[in-house]
This record gives structure tokens, C-alpha cells and sequence, in this order.
């Protein structure tokens, strides 16, 4: 829902992150408020982002796969069964995933946040 997406980036803002994007389909996806809104922006633009974007936050998706093959370290939620896929099969680079399934797909932003911010800290 779009008050867990709003909520996410009001505390990741609160935190000090300030360029916050949002990435996908515009039929697909939605453009969080305060957040730049880069959907279907140009591929090679959205290579580079995610090449130097400090983390990507989403369900399992396109746009978490594509970030992994970029090096964008991933928050990921989804079920169980997507588990080695994020960590080892679909990451052939090693990049760091923080993979949440406790919510499965409806993780609460609080948890996010929470897990988040122990992950960043390890």
C-alpha cells in the first residue's frame, strides 16, 4: 500500500537519506511522494543509478534482479522459496541482499525499517 511506501521515506528522509527514487512502469509501479520519479526512465540511466545507488528497496521483482546484476545492494522481501534465488542463483556478483520473508509478501514498513537499520550496521 502506498501509506507503507510513504511512511518508508519519510523515516529513511528523517535518517539523512536524501535522494530517494522511484524506478518501474508508470502501469506498474507508483511514484512515492517525495521521491524523484525516474520511471521508465532511459535504460542506461537506470544502469547507472542502480550502479551507485547505495541500496534498492522492493518485493521481488525485475528491477531487484537487474539491481544485483549492477552491484545495488537489495532489501528484498518475498516468500521462503525465493530465498537461494536473491543470495546465490540470481546473484552472480555476490552482492549484498537483506532477504525478508518473515511478512512474506506484506512486510510492515516498520519492519523494513528495523531490519534495515541492524543490516546497514553488521
Amino acid at each position: 500500500p502506498v501509506k507503507n511506501w510513504n511512511f518508508l521515506v519519510d523515516k529513511l528522509k528523517e535518517k539523512g537519506y536524501t535522494n530517494i527514487v522511484s524506478i518501474g512502469l508508470k502501469k506498474e509501479s507508483m511514484h512515492i511522494e517525495g521521491t524523484i520519479d525516474l520511471r521508465e526512465c532511459e535504460q542506461g540511466v537506470l544502469l547507472d543509478l542502480l550502479a551507485s545507488a547505495r541500496c534498492i528497496f522492493g518485493p521481488s521483482s525485475g528491477a531487484m534482479h537487474l539491481a544485483s546484476l549492477c552491484g545495488c545492494p537489495q532489501v528484498v522481501w518475498s516468500t521462503d522459496h525465493n530465498f537461494d534465488r536473491y543470495t546465490k542463483n540470481w546473484n552472480p556478483l555476490g552482492t549484498r541482499v537483506l532477504f525478508l520473508s518473515e511478512h512474506g509478501w506484506q512486510p510492515t514498513p516498520r519492519h523494513v525499517l528495523e531490519r534495515f537499520r541492524e543490516w546497514i550496521y553488521e
